[in-house]
């Protein structure tokens, strides 16, 4: 059971999922319905998963294993596996697995910083990304 963790098998399209990691120093809980996942793009060459929050909010969580949980979260009618979704307003992809993502890896070390328009972003190397 432990390994399926660091699998997608057991996830599916719209559910609702919890970081196991992400938040956790802080006590916050990250949860909400998942919407994509692009395999190997995330940081140290995890997947790279977009949930959208019980607020709304589109977010991308990486390095992290996903469990399945039971908060609430409301589904929104225009998330679905034939929206595209991007990540920066770039990097469109349509489905729920992506295997061969367009937007490059996140290159580590990284860090994440507030930039002058007081929006959090994950900044390496190569790319920079908006966190929510």
């Amino acid at each position: 059971m432990f390994q399926s963790l660091f699998t997608t098998d057991h996830l599916s399209f719209n559910q609702v999922v919890q970081c196991t990691t992400a938040g956790v120093m802080e006590g916050e809980v990250i949860y909400g319905r998942l919407l994509q996942i692009r395999k190997g793009v995330g940081q140290f060459g995890s997947d790279l998963y977009l949930i959208r929050t019980p607020n709304g909010t589109l977010r991308t969580i990486e390095n992290d294993v996903l469990k399945p949980c039971e908060l609430e979260c409301p589904i929104k009618e225009y998330d679905s596996e034939t929206t595209e979704y991007r990540i920066a307003d770039e990097w469109p992809e349509t489905g729920f697995i992506i295997e061969n993502p367009k937007q490059p890896e996140i290159d580590s070390p990284c860090s994440v910083i507030i930039d002058d328009d007081g929006k959090v972003v994950v900044k390496s190397d190569n790319v920079t990304l908006p966190v929510n």
